[in-house]
């Protein structure tokens, strides 16, 4: 079962962030509060991420965040941290950069943070008959 795996997967250190995927239509359902109590219980650090953001009001998705801090207090007695939740929107790319760059941090690769600069490589051409030579 998945069940088995994350905790597999967990007691052996190989699982450094599970990613609970909240579809915004719905919030957070009851499967996704007994997930919430199993990854609590087995000590798995988890990120909430709330999809199709694009569907929903600005009033809707502060309420689902709510929802999702008061939930974490209750299962965990602790805070849940702004930094763990993240909400998204395939459609309109809003937040995908943002996922991109958590899970880089979580598995460091530094690397992949921030934009690298292209070095551009202006090939020189191979000396012909009106190139001079020193």
């Amino acid at each position: 079962s998945v069940e088995e795996y994350v905790r597999r997967r967990t007691n052996t250190k190989i699982l450094k962030q599970l990613y609970v995927l909240i579809d915004s239509r719905r919030g957070i359902m009851e499967i996704d509060v007994e997930w919430l109590h199993m990854l609590q219980q087995d000590r798995v650090p988890f990120s909430l991420v709330f999809t199709k953001c694009d569907r929903v009001s600005a009033v809707v998705m502060e309420g689902w965040i709510q929802q999702a801090k008061e939930q974490h207090l209750v299962i965990t007695n602790k805070e849940l941290d702004p930094h763990n939740i993240l909400i998204t929107s395939a459609k309109d790319n809003i937040g995908i950069q943002e996922l991109k760059e958590h899970i880089f941090e979580v598995i460091d690769l530094q690397a992949y943070r921030t934009p690298r600069k292209l070095e551009t490589h202006v090939p020189v051409p191979p000396p012909g008959p009106d190139v001079v030579q020193p």
